[in-house]
């Protein structure tokens, strides 16, 4: 299955980028996904190309990515246990949940096997490779995609497929798309 979406900034009056679209593909025990950015890069904190194998870059996880610039993905289940994966410059993470918000701990079983970042003034691309579990893909019921944006003036955008509240909540089960 590919799925290719455009996401939507939650504040409509944000400036600077133009757009961010995305694609994930499922391929056995991997999940593909793609982001594409457009807009005046340069006002983006700490995002540079990058280029890391499963070597350099398996170990190099950390929690709060979501802090800064962060590219995530989430896989909801039948049952409502859902993973949560986050991926930065230079670091990743991936998280398994037994609800919403609710029993996080840490998929040390599942690790980002590729990460590409190719950036010029006007666009970016994030190419990654997550290696997750089969059997994980035969219960996924929704897929939601987002990310949040630094800059270097400390503003933030968080982007997603559909936004609802007065703040921004990935995790918000009504706003993941329906497989």
């Amino acid at each position: 299955m590919i799925k290719t979406l455009k996401l939507i900034p939650f504040n409509q009056k944000q400036k600077n980028i133009d757009g961010l679209h995305t694609s994930v593909t499922f391929i056995e025990d991997y999940v593909f996904l793609s982001y594409i950015l457009s807009g005046n890069l340069n006002l983006l904190k700490d995002i540079s190309n990058n280029n890391f194998n499963e070597k350099s870059i398996k170990n190099n996880r950390k929690d709060e990515l979501w802090k800064h610039t962060c590219f995530e993905f989430f896989l909801l289940n039948e049952d409502k246990s859902y993973t949560e994966i986050n991926i930065s410059q230079n670091a990743y993470n991936i998280y398994a949940f037994d609800d919403y918000r609710q029993g996080m701990k840490q998929k040390n079983n599942y690790y980002l096997k590729k990460l590409q970042i190719l950036k010029s003034k006007w666009q970016l691309k994030l190419d990654a490779i997550i290696r997750l579990d089969k059997k994980l893909f035969d219960n996924i019921k929704a897929i939601n995609i987002s990310s949040i944006l630094e800059f270097k003036n400390k503003e933030k955008q968080f982007w997603a497929l559909k936004h609802k509240k007065n703040q921004p909540d990935f995790h918000d089960f009504e706003l993941f798309l329906t497989l």
